[in-house]
This record gives structure tokens, C-alpha cells and sequence, in this order.
């Protein structure tokens, strides 16, 4: 517990020194931007100061999760032919953070997320046995975000952005196999996984007075890699691998800028 303690505290500890980072860069970043772009028919958001916003919207992931073997579970192996696989189904994302306007349409931002991203039976080889099967991951992290604010109309604008960031993700997965009208259970003990992710979109959001804003958007959304742990009292050294995660995320918005 301990160990489990001191990890939490050094991802925490990872997110607020890199946030400090991006926006000590500011300056570099605002000089760089400026000179990327070149757009003509649009107008770039000369607004500046804070801002905060919140999103939930839905995810589903992009690969499939597998039955596997991992002597070392930091290094588990490629996926095995004949074991049941399988395929991302619907979860749900939130995301909450604050954001610092340099002008020019930059902001700068630094984001916590939480995704729940599941997994349904994909197929099935062996035809002689029945399966009920589910997996999952729970990413928790946060993102230093670069978002460049593009007006289109005196209310309407579109927002491309790009984030890095560090992510906890745990994972875990139950198969219930049926055969011969016996039914076993196999569950594998969830296991936490940290490490680097990112993500990229882009949004369109319609601003009301006041400061406030609610839009739409989509994101690419890779929060590193992930497997479960053994099943408890098995002597195999089977588990589910996932790889390297990555979602196709749908979202609604909304912004206070103060």
C-alpha cells in the first residue's frame, strides 16, 4: 500500500511540475504559433486571460485486448492465435480544466481526464465453448494542452488542439466460460500502469455573454499502455493485454473565460 502511495504521489507530483513548465514556455510558444500561421477568410481570438472548462462525452477504443502470456507483466507477449479476443465497445470520458489566453487565438491550458474504456467479446475459436466476457480500463490523468482559437463569425469559432500528458490506467477483465453446461469463471486481478499519453482534435463552439461558451468536439485520445494482472490462484501466467490504448472520443464542452 505504501508503494502504491508513493506512486500516486510521484504521478501528482509529475502533472504540477510539467504544468509549470508549459506555461514558464508561454512566451516561446505564443512567438512560435504566431509565425505557423497563415489563414486567410478567419480571424484569429485576440481574447486573453483565464478560463475554465468542462467536457463529458463518449469514447470507444480504437484496438482489442487479448488473452496473452507475461512471464514479466511489464512486458507482456504478442497475442496468442486461439484464445478469445476482444473489440472496444462504448465508454464515457470527463474532463475539467483551466486554461490562460496569450492573445492572439493561443491558449495554453493544463486538463485532468478520466476515460472508461471498455471492451466487449470480439469472437470466439474454440466453437464447443460458450463465453461471457468483458474488460476494461480506467485512464486517469491530466494534459498540458495547446489550443488555438480560430473566429469564423462573431460567435462562432472552431478550435484545433493538441495535448501530452501522464496517465494511471488500470485495467482488469472477467471471461466466463460454459461448457458442457459448466460454467468457470477466470478474473484477472486489475492492474495500474503508468505512463505518457496524448491526445489531438477539434472543436466548434458558439460564445453567449459574459464569457461563456459550449461546443462540440472530437479527439484522438492514447493514454499509453495497459494489461491486467494474473488471475488470483492460477499457476499460468496468463493475462489480458491491451497495448498501447487509443480512443476515438466524441465530446460536448462548455467554457468560462473570466
Amino acid at each position: 500500500m505504501f508503494k502504491s502511495r508513493l506512486k500516486s504521489l510521484h504521478f501528482f507530483a509529475f502533472v504540477a511540475v510539467s504544468a509549470g513548465s508549459i506555461l514558464t514556455a508561454a512566451p516561446f510558444a505564443s512567438a512560435q504559433f504566431g509565425s505557423m500561421l497563415g489563414m486567410g477568410g478567419a480571424t484569429a481570438s485576440d481574447e486573453s486571460g483565464l478560463s475554465f472548462n468542462v467536457g463529458f462525452g463518449l469514447t470507444r477504443p480504437i484496438g482489442e485486448a487479448f488473452i496473452t502470456t507475461a512471464k514479466d507483466l511489464d512486458k507482456p507477449d504478442d497475442k496468442d492465435s486461439n484464445d478469445v479476443e476482444f473489440k472496444g465497445s462504448l465508454g464515457t470520458v470527463f474532463n475539467a480544466g483551466l486554461g490562460f489566453g496569450l492573445g492572439g487565438g493561443i491558449n495554453l491550458g493544463v486538463e485532468g481526464n478520466y476515460a472508461r474504456l471498455n471492451f466487449d467479446e470480439k469472437n470466439v475459436k474454440d466453437s464447443g465453448t460458450d463465453y461471457e466476457s468483458d474488460a476494461s480500463v480506467s485512464s486517469l490523468g491530466g494534459l498540458l494542452t495547446t489550443t488555438f482559437d480560430l473566429d469564423l463569425a462573431d460567435q462562432f469559432a472552431i478550435s484545433p488542439m493538441v495535448g501530452v500528458g501522464y496517465f494511471q490506467n488500470t485495467a482488469k477483465a472477467t471471461i466466463k466460460e460454459t461448457d458442457g453446461g459448466v460454467t468457470t469463471e477466470k478474473k484477472y486481478e486489475q492492474r495500474r500502469t503508468n505512463g505518457l499519453g496524448w491526445a489531438a482534435g477539434i472543436g466548434a463552439s458558439l460564445s453567449f455573454g459574459d464569457g461563456a461558451s459550449v461546443g462540440i468536439g472530437y479527439r484522438y485520445f492514447s493514454p499509453g499502455k495497459a494489461n491486467t494482472d494474473y488471475v488470483k490462484g492460477s499457476s499460468d501466467n496468463a493475462v489480458i493485454g491491451f497495448g498501447r490504448l487509443s480512443a476515438h472520443t466524441g465530446m460536448v464542452q462548455a467554457n468560462i473565460k473570466f
